[in-house]
């Protein structure tokens, strides 16, 4: 049985890759989500270890630095995987303004058989 998380995602893709553009904007966002986590983690991870530091052995600059960079790194690419998205969103409705909505329709009376268009 599938999560409704993985067909959501699917369904995305499909949606998408019709739309280079978009498709483009979207693995983009998923690439800096991606990224963004592992920051995320390193930064919970330093943190941690500046934590348990006791006052016989202090947590060096370095470690601080870590801390507090990959935590902008992550807070960075997370704002810009959202603004990613936007643009995925953005463009993909902007191609669906230009298509043009017509229909065909077949037509029959008594002077024949033929093809009508409908705006």
């Amino acid at each position: 049985m599938k999560t409704t998380a993985v067909l959501i995602t699917a369904e995305v893709n499909s949606l998408l890759s019709d739309n280079e553009l978009a498709f483009t904007y979207w693995k983009r966002s998923r690439t800096y989500n991606t990224i963004a986590f592992a920051s995320s983690a390193i930064a919970v991870g330093t943190g941690i270890a500046i934590v348990t530091r006791d006052a016989e052995n202090p947590a060096s600059g370095g470690l601080y630095a870590a801390s507090i960079g990959t935590t902008l790194m992550g807070l960075i690419l997370t704002l810009s995987a959202h603004n990613q998205k936007k643009k995925t969103v953005l463009s993909y409705n902007k191609g669906l303004e230009h298509r043009t909505v017509y229909k065909i329709t077949p037509i029959g009376n008594r002077n024949g058989l033929g093809l009508a268009l409908k705006f």
